[in-house]
């Protein structure tokens, strides 16, 4: 969807042109979630997917529908609904958005109303590599917020598929030697995983525990 002038000009001059697509929130394959990948199987699963919706959320969607584009990659995939290998629109930036759309256009057809539309930015597959879709999807995706050890299960499992160390530190935005720490605190016990995710203490003391 390229918008031009009326004199059949673009619209913002000497801009790289990009096509927009309109797709439901439905189509938009979510890695996990529509199909039946696990953590160490696809370069784009991403447990955020799983987390609760935010009712929030979905209701300015509702209202307003969904602002932001969405990110997504061509590739041949079945999903749980279609065992079927074809190429399909998989997400890499932008799954809870979808996600949440996907729960207002339930509330909406119950009313009658017409359903939500998003616009995806769409690539094919193959022109890009495993790695740059694993390095880019934590590269657009990566939050302040998120729990280390949901980063630590990330960074472990990209750097199992052979990803140079300081590759992914820089798709997470921190040090090599951070990720070391991470890939420790991932064998700590019950009782300090819970400490991490209060906050009580910090990746560095938990890596030392580890030790």
């Amino acid at each position: 969807m390229n918008e031009k002038k009326s004199g059949g000009g673009q619209l913002i001059e000497d801009a790289e042109r990009q096509t927009i697509f309109r797709m439901r929130p439905e189509d938009v394959v979510i890695i996990g979630v529509d199909t039946d990948h696990g953590p160490d199987e696809h370069p784009l699963y991403d447990e955020r997917a799983f987390l609760p919706l935010k009712e929030e959320t979905v209701l300015s969607i509702q209202a307003l529908g969904v602002l932001q584009v969405a990110k997504v990659t061509v590739m041949e995939i079945a999903t749980k609904a279609d065992k079927s290998i074809r190429r399909r629109a998989v997400c890499i930036d932008g799954r809870r958005r979808t996600l949440h759309a996907r729960e207002a256009n339930k509330r909406l057809r119950k009313v009658g109303e017409p359903e939500v539309i998003i616009k995806v930015e769409a690539e094919s597959s193959k022109k890009i590599s495993e790695e740059m879709m694993s390095l880019g999807m934590i590269a657009m995706n990566e939050r302040e917020e998120d729990l280390v050890l949901a980063k630590a299960a990330k960074a472990e499992r990209m750097l199992a598929r052979g990803i140079e160390k300081k590759k992914v530190a820089m798709a997470f935005g921190v040090t090599p030697h951070m990720i070391d720490e991470w890939c420790k605190i991932r064998s700590v016990g019950a009782s300090v995983r819970k400490a991490l995710e209060r906050g009580s203490i910090n990746p560095s003391a938990a890596a030392v525990l580890a030790d």
